[in-house]
């Protein structure tokens, strides 16, 4: 029987030293990291304007990834088990909605300052596709995994895309 097939045969599985460190303490610290970059970032007068705005996105979207990531922590620490339920599978829908939209605004980022260089006016226009289209993007490929249960409690007991083994090693890398 293979590690994925176990850990799957059971409704829970305790959390390896290595697992425990990455959910109740690193996580806790991007959180930490996360909101206190955010805060930063409001504080700034100027910022609230493309191309900065996105960053802002950006880094919105990473900080509830890495509140989806302590979860599984939390859980453990409360409960002393993950368990695959469906609070489960919502955070994992979550999650991989903020990756895809993270990953959009970071190409959002990246479009805009080529436009700036390149022609500097029509702002308000790209910005309405480039959050229409990081939103949409996200949200479809977020929907379509929930609704075939691609995601829930994983090999390495996150709440994330769980299709099989090999398909969690390719999202890593």
């Amino acid at each position: 029987m293979d590690y994925y097939t176990l850990i799957h045969s059971f409704p829970s599985a305790p959390l390896s030293s290595l697992e425990f460190a990455a959910f109740c303490l690193a996580a806790p610290l991007s959180v930490a990291s996360g909101l206190g970059s955010i805060y930063l970032f409001r504080r700034q007068k100027g910022l609230w304007q493309s191309p900065a705005v996105f960053v802002m996105w950006q880094m919105l979207s990473q900080f509830v990834v890495d509140l989806t990531w302590m979860t599984p922590g939390v859980h453990y620490v409360i409960y002393g088990e993950v368990r695959d339920n469906v609070t489960c599978r919502i955070t994992g829908t979550v999650s991989l909605y903020c990756i895809f939209a993270s990953s959009g605004y970071n190409i959002s980022v990246a479009v805009e300052v080529f436009y700036r260089i390149r022609k500097p006016l029509g702002v308000r226009t790209r910005a309405f596709w480039y959050h229409g289209v990081t939103h949409l993007m996200a949200l479809c490929i977020a929907l379509s995994a929930s609704a075939t249960s691609s995601v829930g409690l994983t090999v390495m007991h996150s709440c994330f895309y769980k299709p099989n083994i090999h398909d969690e090693y390719v999202w890593i890398t």
